[in-house]
């Protein structure tokens, strides 16, 4: 788009577009949506995200403010501090792997060692 300047009479090239941005990405938000017992026919298009679950980032550009969603299968924090988190607050918690069972407690700091049997 052309227009004159008002004083000189010489044409100017107006800028219509917003130059590119060099995209500077930011964590903007982290949601978890935990997985779900396979209680009734689950669609072939959703059985991954149904049975491992699925955390979506949101990511914001700090130059420009754009945002950009990314999704990926089950959750990014580590299974082992779940399962601590659930041992502080329900009490222990047992796992079965390879035919045994074992059991994750919280043990108090300080009593030296508690014998489990």
């Amino acid at each position: 788009m052309n227009i004159l300047n008002l004083f000189n009479r010489q044409p100017k090239q107006l800028l219509l577009e917003a130059p590119a941005c060099s995209h500077s990405w930011n964590l903007f938000s982290k949601t978890y949506a935990a997985p779900k017992p396979a209680n009734e026919h689950i669609p072939e298009s959703s059985f991954e995200r149904v049975i491992f679950g699925v955390t979506t980032f949101l990511w914001e550009c700090m130059n420009c403010g754009t945002l950009r969603q990314e999704q990926a299968l089950g959750s990014d924090d580590s299974q082992l501090a779940e399962v601590l988190d659930k041992a502080e607050r329900l009490g222990i918690q047992y796992i079965n792997y390879n035919g045994k069972r074992f059991g994750i407690a919280l043990v108090p700091q300080g009593e030296g060692n508690v014998p489990l049997r």
